[in-house]
């Protein structure tokens, strides 16, 4: 049921985002993610420390899981608000998306209706605009993402995974 529906709520109401496509057997969370760019040259990103699992150096960008009565590209807005405190202009989809298989999360297993074992995600890239203030919801708040920073984006951008590069090169008509 949950994957006719697109998805379920869980007790306190969050929505989960689920998605099923055809010829394949994976079952899939449904995101949304934004690259942050301001002044067209610097972008916003979250280095994760380096450790004996992670040798090359990752990131994060805002993102989550889609919404029910929300587009995706608000919801983008959104998780970069509520994620990287940042509120952004000019939205746009870059037109990549990828999917990547994973395990659900641990404190999914045995509590939620339907585990996903992958995500699709569709890129976005927006405009700074400014730091945000006001209230966030306790279950959106990420305390790790908010401390991200702006890089230029020549200095990071061979770093970057190839969907973050192609969409860049897609919206930016390979200026990078």
């Amino acid at each position: 049921e949950a994957i006719r529906n697109g998805g379920f709520y869980t007790n306190d109401g969050c929505w989960n985002s689920i998605m099923k496509f055809d010829n394949d057997d994976h079952i899939y969370r449904g995101r949304v993610e934004t690259l942050i760019i301001k002044d067209g040259d610097s972008i916003f990103l979250r280095w994760l420390p380096k450790d004996n699992k992670n040798e090359t150096r990752t990131y994060l960008i805002p993102g989550g899981s889609l919404s029910k009565d929300v587009s995706n590209a608000d919801q983008a807005i959104n998780e970069c608000r509520e994620e990287a405190r940042i509120n952004v202009t000019n939205i746009r989809s870059s037109g990549i998306t990828y999917k990547e298989y994973k395990d659900p999360p641990k404190w999914s297993k045995n509590r939620l209706p339907v585990n996903w074992n992958g995500n699709y995600t569709e890129v976005y890239i927006a405009d700074f605009d400014s730091y945000y203030d006001g209230f966030i919801n306790k279950t959106d708040i990420d305390s790790f993402m908010v401390k991200g920073k702006f890089f230029p984006i020549k200095s990071v951008y061979s770093q970057l995974r190839k969907e973050h590069k192609d969409a860049l090169n897609a919206v930016y008509k390979n200026q990078y």
